[in-house]
């Protein structure tokens, strides 16, 4: 329990920024999570392992509320209190999965009461041998045997409490609490995975720019002028007019990314000393390209802007367990030429040198400005442009049409990975700090911060239990 009868503190900016969102444009964030095991789980399983998950994890437990006319975290007064809907026991098809993960896009938490998460429980999905053999990147003809039983959870979070690293850790504690209970190993109920984020550290930052922005008028309207200029014409759009003044209605397209193709391009990524994130950028800029070359829009290069999450923990948070929204947007605008498919490998690794610098001024050099341009409620009044604050605007809404996609596994899987193979604390250090290399992370915030020392996401690894997708 929190401080003052279960107040806990104010919201920080950003975690404010995700309770404005989700109260005017329904935002959240969810997962689908497939998973195998060794017998059938059932929903007795599912309930105490999603119970102990909000006894042993302090931000599920966190409410965002009104007082004294600004928003704080309460603790919910209950510890019991799951939202938690199982669906049938017939055989579900993945088209199942996909609507009920729509829905769950659009979902209203009980904001009185807590908790603002939410697990739809699937339990019997076909055997998928042939989706496990395509996906598993070792011992797929076992696996196939000995984790037979396929189900799928989906999961959806307020912004406000977590966001995609504190997702992925939290994923990671389903999954062993989910091996323990089917072992029936004994698990303390006591122990606490995590703490929340200390945002300290962000709100001096926000603060100095807030007094900035107040006492130098000609700052806002110049930083205002240079939120016009982060984006290029939008090119698809001149090729692919839309059929309204709408927004259309997006779906989701889901793309198995099959086990020997991913080692491939993982391989490759480290072979050209690149990380996987410019990699896969790399190739949706080239698919981007090669669509405006099929409407005959022919150019030497094409300027394409995106924006990418970052997770800003390393810069203003000690705690290497600090679960929450620490969430941070990087805007990078390339050249990207019209051969990017013949010289494929140079591209990215000039994407990956101009995402490196970009990231360290925007870090080091601007004070985090970046993410006050995104995380202020009126960043669309100051905005000029009716294309950028269309795409703004689209980020805040339902379902997300206006996208900011991100590469939180990398983080899961060399967690999951150091805990298989049982290495030692300093054969531990040694691994973190190459992979941390390869995927382009600093190793030394990885050893840090990120995964191992005095965390208890180092947990014994499951067993009769195997995340699939």
């Amino acid at each position: 329990m929190g401080l003052y009868g279960g107040w806990y503190r104010p919201l920080g900016e950003l975690e404010n920024h995700s309770a404005y969102l989700y109260d005017n444009h329904n935002y959240g964030i969810s997962y689908v999570v497939r998973i195998a095991t060794s017998r059938p789980t059932n929903e007795d399983d599912v309930r105490r392992v999603f119970t102990l998950l909000l006894r042993k994890t302090i931000n599920l437990r966190m409410v965002p509320a009104e007082r004294d006319g600004q928003l704080w975290l309460k603790e919910m007064k209950h510890h019991q209190d799951i939202d938690l809907q199982v669906f049938g026991t017939q055989t579900l098809l993945d088209v199942d999965v996909k609507t009920v993960f729509e829905e769950m896009a659009g979902y209203k938490y009980n904001m009185n009461d807590g908790p603002v998460w939410a697990v739809r429980f699937l339990p019997q999905s076909p055997k998928h041998d042939d989706y496990i053999r395509l996906t598993t990147m070792e011992n797929a003809d076992n696996k196939v045997i000995t984790l037979p039983h396929v189900c799928h959870f989906v999961l959806s979070f307020h912004h406000s409490i977590a966001d995609g690293y504190t997702c992925v850790r939290i994923i990671r504690h389903v999954l062993v609490l989910l091996n323990d209970v089917i072992e029936g190993n004994p698990i303390d109920e006591s122990q606490q995975y995590a703490q929340i984020l200390d945002i300290t550290k962000q709100n001096v930052i926000f603060e100095e720019i807030e007094r900035a922005f107040s006492e130098n008028p000609d700052l806002l309207k110049a930083r205002s002028k240079r939120l016009d200029t982060f984006f290029p014409d939008a090119l698809l759009s001149q090729v692919y007019e839309h059929p309204s003044k709408t927004l259309p209605k997006i779906v989701s397209l889901p793309r198995i990314l099959d086990g020997i193709s991913t080692t491939k391009f993982v391989e490759r990524c480290k072979k050209e000393g690149v990380t996987v994130h410019s990699g896969f950028c790399s190739v949706l800029e080239a698919s981007v390209v090669q669509a405006l070359q099929d409407a005959f829009l022919m150019q030497d290069r094409y300027t394409i802007a995106s924006r990418h999450c970052v997770d800003q923990r390393r810069y203003f948070n000690d705690a290497a367990n600090a679960y929450g929204t620490a969430l941070g947007v990087l805007t990078l605008t390339t050249d990207v030429p019209r051969d990017i498919c013949s010289n494929f490998w140079s591209h990215v690794k000039k994407f990956h040198q101009d995402f490196a610098e970009t990231k360290r001024e925007s870090v080091f050099k601007e004070k985090l400005e970046r993410v006050f341009d995104v995380a202020h409620k009126d960043a669309p009044l100051i905005m000029k442009i009716e294309e950028y604050i269309a795409f703004l605007v689209a980020q805040r809404q339902s379902g997300r049409p206006g996208y900011m996609g991100g590469i939180d596994a990398e983080l899961a899987c060399l967690a999951a990975s150091l805990d298989r193979i049982k290495v030692s604390d300093r054969g531990a250090v040694f691994l973190r700090t190459k992979a941390a290399r390869d995927f382009g992370h600093e190793p030394e915030d990885v050893n840090n911060q990120l995964l191992l020392n005095n965390s208890p996401i180092s947990a014994k690894a499951p067993s009769h239990v195997r995340l699939t997708a």
